[in-house]
């Protein structure tokens, strides 16, 4: 079958195949059906799930709070994606993963937002991420994330154990020291 420039539509033809007098059920035909359809849009970038994140952490505790989310391509080509990631402060505690891919034509990809809190104060922080391919329609998309980082706690006092006992003889040698540890 060759399609070659032919405009849209539907085609049909027979293909048919006999053989000689002395064979049996001769001929035989096969039905053709060629459909040239439409060239393919472009890809579409589309999201599903929350287009906002609010994360929270505690400072001095690292923790790596994320949420989740979907990347579809509703278009009829394969999106060939990428995501930029900026904060307002300009610190890395906020990733995508994975950072690209290619979706192909009405497939989807999940896509984990994840914040790192090492290092972070107490505070308010904000970040953005752009998700865009060039070719595609609808693009680029932007993810916004806010981390909200809780005090520390109070500290907190800890011994590794709450007694210690010794045995000495009158007039003898001094016990054995014993150790412990002191947390906080």
């Amino acid at each position: 079958v060759s399609s070659g420039n032919l405009p849209l539509g539907t085609y049909g033809g027979t293909i048919t195949i006999a053989g000689d007098s002395a064979t049996r059920n001769s001929p035989k035909s096969v039905a053709v059906t060629l459909r040239v359809i439409p060239r393919p849009s472009r890809a579409d970038l589309a999201l599903s799930g929350p287009t906002s994140f609010a994360l929270s952490g505690e400072e001095s505790i690292e923790t790596r709070p994320t949420g989740s989310f979907t990347l579809s391509n509703v278009g009829g080509r394969s999106l060939n994606w990428s995501a930029a990631v900026s904060t307002q402060d300009g610190a890395p505690w906020l990733r995508l993963s994975p950072p690209s891919g290619t979706v192909s034509s009405g497939g989807s990809a999940a896509l984990t937002v994840e914040a790192n809190t090492a290092g972070l104060f107490q505070g308010t922080y904000h970040g953005t991420i752009t998700l865009s391919d060039p070719e595609a329609t609808n693009s680029p998309r932007t993810v916004a994330v806010t981390l909200t980082v809780a005090p520390p706690p109070p500290p907190k006092l800890q011994l590794s154990t709450e007694q210690l006992g010794f045995t000495a003889t009158q007039g003898g040698v001094n016990p054995v020291g014993q150790a412990f540890q002191v947390t906080n």
